[in-house]
């Protein structure tokens, strides 16, 4: 007596299949945020260095390479981006460079406008950590997208993601903190 082949798959290679599609989808599932996230922090990059140039572009352009005039206290200058009216400057201040080189789509990725705080480097030894107490309040916090600041640190370089003191008053580091860890850090 022959035996009858039949067709199709065994209770085991079916529970394999599931098995396997169920680990391969959890992987996609676990990795799609920090994609997204990695995404985002990759435009927060591209916005700093947008900001940087800009910066660079205006102090080329204005009086040898002087910063908006306003002066910085020990507080620092906040700047927020939901204050901002776009458009013409009548002055050369940091809220002014911000409504005249950027306008309304000027956001982060969370689609909040990005604020900005201007501090300055209060360490005077070139080469050492900027200790402005705003400064370090933003180096020791944790990523908010509710709070998406620009850090401007005036008298400083970047040293890998901090600011460091350097001798020209007109150097500027620009530094954001990341959704996925660490700072981003550019001078002008």
């Amino acid at each position: 007596m022959r035996k009858k082949n039949l067709e199709g798959f065994t209770l085991i290679e079916a529970v394999l299949t599931f098995a396997i599609g169920g680990l391969i989808f959890s992987f996609v599932f676990l990795a799609l945020p920090g994609i997204f996230a990695s995404a985002r922090d990759g435009e927060r990059r591209d916005d700093v260095l947008f900001v940087v140039n800009k910066l660079k572009n205006f102090q080329a352009n204005n009086n040898r390479g002087a910063l908006p005039k306003d002066k910085i206290t020990q507080n620092g200058l906040l700047i927020s981006g939901d204050s901002i009216n776009f458009g013409p400057t009548t002055d050369v201040t940091w809220k002014d460079f911000y409504a005249g080189f950027f306008d309304d789509s000027f956001r982060d990725p969370s689609g909040s406008r990005y604020d900005w705080m201007i501090v300055n480097c209060e360490t005077k030894n070139a080469g050492e950590t900027c200790t402005n107490s705003k400064y370090q309040d933003f180096l020791n916090s944790n990523y908010s997208e509710d709070n998406p600041t620009m850090f401007f640190v005036i008298g400083s370089s970047c040293s890998g993601d901090t600011a460091v003191a350097t001798p020209n008053n007109r150097m500027v580091s620009v530094s954001y903190k990341l959704e996925r860890a660490g700072f981003y850090c550019v001078n002008t």
